[in-house]
């Protein structure tokens, strides 16, 4: 009973994220539809991914001097030129529908796990089609940002200012999306044989 009131609380959460998720995606689509249009704002954002920032400089801090060489993080950078606002456009399109279709997906998931907890049957083919859908969607969104970040690291050069030296580094959170396409897809062959051996026993009885 427990489970099932869980699997009921997960299934209207994710329908909540869901709708959160569609609608903050298509505000910020929209928006960016909008700056074309009529220009409010020169907007930056860090579509560029990963960097290496080496400063080497050194500042007081109370009564320590504090030695800086280098960090990494994702800063706000635009490429000079008229076609920063659609590399913008892009991120923002990219990330809105990463976060609207895994919503939908997971969203899909519970609903099916809620349908099959309500008939008593927890192995069905709509649940494996369903961790299926999710493994396929991330090993293709982990293939898609992989190329991008190999093409960053070999297309776009260190950035010098002053006494600052920006290097492009490699993405590596997009490996969190090869894990979960892994993990997702050891989950749905587990569910296969479920279903195999709930087929082999009813054919039994």
């Amino acid at each position: 009973m427990k489970g099932k009131k869980l699997i009921n609380s997960l299934y209207l959460f994710f329908t909540g994220i869901y709708y959160i998720n569609l609608v903050m995606g298509m505000g910020m689509i929209g928006f960016e539809v909008l700056n074309f249009i009529q220009p409010k704002k020169d907007i930056l954002a860090s579509y560029l991914g990963k960097f290496k920032i080496e400063i080497n400089s050194a500042f007081e801090l109370g009564q320590s001097k504090v030695f800086v060489e280098s960090f990494s993080g994702t800063p706000s950078l635009a490429l000079e030129g008229s076609y920063h606002k659609y590399y913008v456009f892009l991120f923002v399109l990219v990330l809105a529908t990463i976060a609207i279709l895994y919503s939908f997906l997971v969203r899909n998931l519970f609903k099916e796990l809620k349908s099959s907890v309500d008939k008593d049957t927890l192995f069905r083919n709509a649940i494996e089609r369903n961790l299926s859908n999710i493994s396929i969607v991330s090993f293709v969104v982990f293939a898609v940002l992989l190329a991008m970040s190999v093409l960053k690291l070999v297309f776009l050069k260190a950035i010098e200012i002053e006494n600052i030296l920006i290097v492009p580094q490699f993405d590596n959170w997009i490996l969190n999306f090869l894990w979960i396409g892994i993990g997702f897809y050891l989950l749905k062959e587990i569910f296969a044989v479920g279903i195999q051996l709930k087929k082999e026993q009813d054919l039994t009885i």
